[in-house]
């Protein structure tokens, strides 16, 4: 039977925190997942009503007040559902201090019946496991094998503390940080305290699968092994000037996590996740632009309509067309794969924001880019005129506020140009006081470092560096607006 990897997340934005833990994880171990969020019963019944068989599963989640609580209802539409499989779970991190009614149940369309529902968990930390633990049940429903065996990866994942690292992988790319950036005196990435945080975990989350890496018989639990290993490296190296300690060394290396790779792809070839993970590794490794290429080529050829529907596919197109925008030299070709993405997936945030820039603006086609970047930000769920913003893609959010800004000073509407610089702060202050991880995470002392670090490191650092950049280059009026702009973010950083 072949693997599943590819996951439709059905969900309110209300439910932002615990769709983000569940995604979190399935991307760790190797899943494709297309993000279904909703605003309105309507669009509830729409979005149940395109299910197809074209990919794996549907995951409903916290779906069950839709129904009015009418446990039969909820029930009769998991069975009745258009999609090869369906399961529903429902848990909330509660925003309540030191509640102990947490609860977590599951079931799904294979099971055919109301899994164990767990109440009154007694912390927070014991909901995380069950929550994962409980899908899992589902997702391999019978397969007692493979339930066990990535059980493994979670005990580890929930004890090393790997959803908060994982977070940290957005400060990376904030910081522009890639595998050319070995700067030295970065002032992008401290403090040091986050980064040792985060290195230790994916290495100690390694280190302790390598004491039973021969037994995992899973394609989930070796994708996550090998991931771990691969953030690892990137983290090390691109903080290897002011952080060296030298006892967090793991193996594999490069050598040896193209060893894996290879054994990842030799288990399933068409396990898209394998290929994904090799152009990421790749990615990383000088001279290795062809592989990057060729490893798409597969995807794009041989994937997809196979095992990837459009939706799904749209990803791969638009990586595609960033390997010959950015390494190709290509920019026609890349074009052409940005448009290609846009036509299987209108909501592809990527093609969007590269088509927009890198098209439009520079064609002088100003009202269509920002077209293109407004819409962006419709779909990241954050209104772009609203001062509250409850997203998870704050990356994004925040590169998209600061395309648009360039967009308008070069269509000379200068006061909207403000207005997109003031939203890409609002982006970083959000997240000093974002909901939903602060629902997931209860642990004070982590997750005061995580915002020290988007407060005075990466984000900050990396705005203050892009409007410096711009001065001088606009009028007089929008020099003296930036320079105040750049002040206020230099004595927030001091």
């Amino acid at each position: 039977m072949a693997n599943i990897q590819t996951i439709r997340l059905i969900y309110y934005p209300e439910s932002l925190s615990e769709k983000e833990y569940i995604k979190t994880f399935l991307e760790f171990i190797g899943f494709q997942i297309l993000e279904e969020p909703f605003q309105t019963y309507e669009e509830f019944k729409e979005t149940l009503n395109i299910a197809g068989s074209d990919y794996d599963l549907d995951i409903w989640l916290n779906l069950k007040p839709c129904f009015f609580n009418d446990d039969n209802a909820y029930i009769s539409a998991v069975y009745y559902s258009r999609a090869k499989n369906v399961i529903a779970i429902d848990y909330y991190f509660s925003e309540i201090k030191d509640s102990q009614e947490y609860s977590v149940s599951a079931f799904s369309k294979k099971s055919r019946k109301i899994d164990k529902i767990y109440e009154n968990v007694e912390s927070k930390e014991e909901l995380k496991k069950r929550v994962l633990e409980k899908l899992v049940e589902q997702l391999w429903y019978g397969d007692t094998e493979k339930q066990e065996d990535v059980k493994i990866v979670i005990n580890s994942y929930v004890k090393h503390n790997i959803f908060v690292c994982l977070q940290s992988l957005t400060s990376l790319s904030l910081a522009g940080m890639d595998d050319n950036c070995n700067r030295r005196n970065n002032s992008y990435v401290h403090p040091t305290e986050f980064w040792e945080f985060c290195i230790k975990g994916f290495a100690n989350f390694f280190n302790e699968l390598q004491t039973v890496s021969k037994s995992l018989r899973t394609v989930y639990t070796l994708y996550a092994y090998t991931y771990a290993a691969i953030i690892y490296h990137k983290l090390m190296r691109a903080t290897q000037y002011f952080y060296t300690d030298v006892t967090l060394n793991i193996n594999p290396d490069y050598a040896s996590i193209i060893s894996l790779l290879k054994k990842l792809i030799s288990i399933d070839k068409n396990f898209v996740g394998n290929w994904h993970l090799a152009i990421y590794n790749s990615n990383l490794c000088r001279g290795k632009e062809f592989e990057i290429r060729e490893y798409l080529y597969h995807i794009i050829e041989e994937l997809y309509g196979n095992v990837l529907n459009d939706k799904f596919a749209s990803k791969y197109f638009t990586m595609m067309g960033d390997y010959f925008e950015f390494i190709g030299g290509n920019y026609s070709a890349s074009h052409m794969y940005y448009e290609k993405a846009l036509s299987l997936n209108k909501k592809d945030i990527r093609a969007n924001i590269m088509i927009a820039c890198n098209y439009h603006a520079q064609a002088g086609r100003y009202s269509t880019a920002e077209t293109y970047l407004l819409q962006v930000l419709d779909l990241l769920c954050s209104p772009h005129n609203k001062s509250n913003i409850e997203t998870t893609n704050y990356e994004i959010l925040f590169k998209t506020n600061i395309c648009l800004a360039k967009v308008y000073y070069n269509w000379k509407k200068n006061a909207d140009g403000y207005v997109s610089i003031e939203n890409a702060i609002k982006v970083l202050v959000s997240f000093q006081n974002a909901r939903w991880i602060n629902k997931i995470i209860n642990d004070e002392e982590v997750w005061k470092v995580l915002k020290e670090h988007y407060k005075n490191g990466a984000p900050t650092q990396k705005l203050y560096n892009i409007l410096y950049g711009w001065t001088g280059v606009f009028p007089m009026d929008v020099n003296g607006h930036l320079k105040k702009v750049i002040e206020a973010i230099k004595s927030k950083r001091d």
